[in-house]
This record gives structure tokens, sequence and C-alpha cells, in this order.
């Protein structure tokens, strides 16, 4: 008899990423309290929250942090270049 995976999950992250995945809610209109659990999963949150709303979201941690500007400006500059990199053509 084998042993059981065991995960540990905050049960809050794992209710809020079963209304994600049924479509009640999006990442954007979720609490601040409850993107800041997914936010803290160790998980991956792929199929769940995109990699811009993630940036966005870091982002708005960072202002609401007061994290230094150099800080808040990585931030912004990564989330430019996703959103560049999503609007480009794809080159094969």
């Amino acid at each position: 008899m084998g042993k059981a995976l065991r995960l540990s999950a905050h049960p809050r992250a794992i209710q809020v990423a079963k209304m994600i995945e049924r479509g009640e809610r999006s990442f954007d209109e979720l609490h601040i309290r409850d993107k800041m659990v997914l936010y803290d999963t160790q998980y991956d949150l792929d199929g769940l929250v995109t990699t811009e709303e993630l940036l966005r979201f870091r982002l708005e941690v960072a202002q609401l942090q007061d994290a230094s500007l150099k800080e808040k400006l990585k931030l912004h500059a990564k989330l430019q270049a996703h959103n560049v990199r999503q609007k480009a053509p794809i080159r094969q």
C-alpha cells in the first residue's frame, strides 16, 4: 500500500481557485484578500490566472506596500514587456 500525496494549501485558496475554474469570477473581480491568498500559494496558477493579471496585481501590491521606486519600475516594465509580446505577431 502506497502513501497518499499530501499537499498543503490554504482552504480559502482552494475555494477561490474553484470559483475561478467554474467561471463565477475572474482574478480581477476578486477581493484583495483572496488575490493575496492565491498570490501567496506555492502552486502554479496556469490556467486559472493569466500572466498579465499576476503582473498587474504584483504592481498593485508594490504600490500598496510603498515599495521602492526601483521595484515599481521593474514590475511596470515587466507588465509592459508582457503586453508587447502578446500583441506582437508570432514569428516562425
